[in-house]
């Protein structure tokens, strides 16, 4: 897929491989907001299809839901698209050189990244567990 996905972005210019990364973090989103909506729906077919033992009362990991959300290769082609869309992005901006400013949002971006990513797992971690649908990307 790699290939494919390399000469499909060398075509386009910074301004829109960042709209489309902003694109596709938007659906994945919205997928993964789905899924968590019909989690008892995904459940039944599952049962129905591949019978109990795909069921989420048979254990999340063996589950049909755990396989679609989380091992199923199409569940995961978001996450291969932005890596594809960050490289072609750094290639298509490599060789200009950044301003003060952008060299400021920079060294400031790592820190920002770290507390979200606390802040992210002290609301999974927490026990009232206050936004599920965090808890459930996780």
């Amino acid at each position: 897929m790699y290939p494919l996905a390399c000469f499909a972005l060398a075509r386009l210019t910074a301004k829109q491989l960042i709209g489309a990364a902003f694109l596709t973090v938007v659906v994945a989103i919205s997928f993964a907001a789905t899924a968590f909506c019909a989690v008892s729906s995904i459940d039944r077919f599952g049962e129905g299809y591949f019978g109990p033992s795909a069921g989420l009362a048979h254990g999340l990991q063996d589950s049909f839901f755990r396989w679609l959300v989380y091992f199923a290769p199409y569940t995961r082609f978001p996450e291969f698209l932005l890596g594809c869309l960050t490289a072609a992005l750094y290639r298509a901006l490599r060789d200009n050189i950044p301003s003060v400013a952008e060299r400021r949002i920079g060294a400031f971006l790592p820190f920002l990244a770290l507390a979200l990513v606390a802040g992210a797992d002290l609301f999974m971690a927490s026990p009232s567990r206050p936004f599920p649908f965090l808890t459930f990307l996780r």
